[in-house]
């Protein structure tokens, strides 16, 4: 989803993992995109492969044969990552080296837009890790789940998210909630999903492209002046249901913009293997794999579900986005009526 100001024009979306051996649906449609294991060796010397990439992208537009060309570079979020400000600095001059070489060479006959797929938070951050909570209440860390106690945790890049596979994951958000530094954890239950924070528990339901945000203990996500809102709007049914267009449109300069949406996403659709529990954590925090930490100190980090984890930037000289967006919506505005052919070789 996209936030657009007269300044700047941020986005919303929610990053999706990637698996080597496995590619999303958009990387296909990409003319250059780097491969799982060059996306990790980038955060090793970020400078040099942001310039690689730049490389990259100038030879996909001149070779391409195709009206849009999309580039994807990996390398800007470990810039910002490894470098913070000083990064994202660099990231922007850098490329716009490129968009005014690229207009020149052809005489102003090109339309470039530019975004990123998440936000970034901008602070130093400390790795944090659950094991000891987990373990304090009977929980094993293993690699798979084999028994009831067991906890598989997907660690990661360095992020303010983390998932955890488990046959109890009321438990495990029992345990994990130990943690001050733990923003939100979530969990599939019957047909809803529960969101729970150290104040309270809400509930997330869906039904025909309608979802329905309750309170129960407390309102996690401070959502409830919306929901009024949109009550005496009339965009409530009889059973609390909003649209999912309506939901968009009422938090999305919210603390936590178009959750609803997004988690339900994350537990049917975007994840490979969703994992049974999930959460995010507070800024200055992160967690995952404790080797990356001999290769990068964090100067910024990203995940979470709230407002500057989530909200980026669009630019594009087309003039047609105009209003908020998701990310997926950002080809068909821009390039109204296209269709990006599938690139078997990605």
């Amino acid at each position: 989803m996209i936030r657009m100001t007269n300044a700047a024009r941020n986005t919303i979306m929610v990053s999706s993992s990637r698996v080597e051996g496995y590619h999303q649906p958009w990387e296909y449609r990409c003319n250059y995109v780097a491969s799982y294991s060059e996306a990790g060796v980038s955060y090793l010397d970020p400078r040099e492969f942001y310039k690689h990439e730049l490389v990259m992208t100038k030879q996909a537009l001149d070779q391409s044969p195709d009206p849009v060309t999309v580039s994807y570079l990996v390398s800007a979020s470990p810039m910002l990552c490894k470098l913070g400000k000083e990064g994202c600095d660099l990231v922007l001059d850098q490329v716009q080296q490129l968009c005014l070489q690229l207009l020149y060479e052809r005489q102003g006959a090109i339309k470039i837009s530019m975004c990123a797929d998440h936000g970034h938070n901008f602070m130093e951050s400390k790795n944090v890790l659950f094991d000891d909570v987990l373990k304090q209440a009977g929980f094993k860390i293993a690699s798979s789940v084999q028994s009831l106690n067991d906890v598989a945790i997907e660690r990661d890049g360095l992020v303010t998210y983390l998932g955890m596979h488990t046959r109890r994951p009321a438990a495990v958000a029992d345990a994990v909630l130990k943690r001050d530094e733990v923003e939100l954890v979530m969990y599939m239950q019957q047909d809803h999903v529960v969101v729970r924070n150290h104040e309270g528990e809400a509930e997330i339901g869906y039904h025909n492209g309608r979802y329905r945000y309750t309170a129960k203990s407390g309102d996690v996500l401070h959502y409830q002046p919306f929901l009024e809102s949109l009550r005496a709007k009339g965009k409530t049914d009889g059973d609390g249901f909003v649209s999912d267009a309506d939901w968009f449109a009422a938090t999305v300069d919210a603390e936590f913009p178009d959750v609803p949406h997004r988690i339900w996403e994350a537990f049917h659709g975007i994840c490979i293997s969703p994992p049974e529990v999930m959460l995010t954590i507070k800024d200055g925090w992160c967690s995952g794999h404790t080797t990356l930490l001999h290769f990068i100190d964090m100067k910024s980090t990203h995940g979470g579900l709230n407002q500057v984890n989530s909200a980026t930037f669009l630019l594009t000289m087309t003039g047609r986005a105009t209003h908020p967006l998701r990310s997926g919506d950002i080809i068909p505005t821009v390039a109204p009526g296209y269709v990006l052919p599938i690139r078997m070789h990605r």
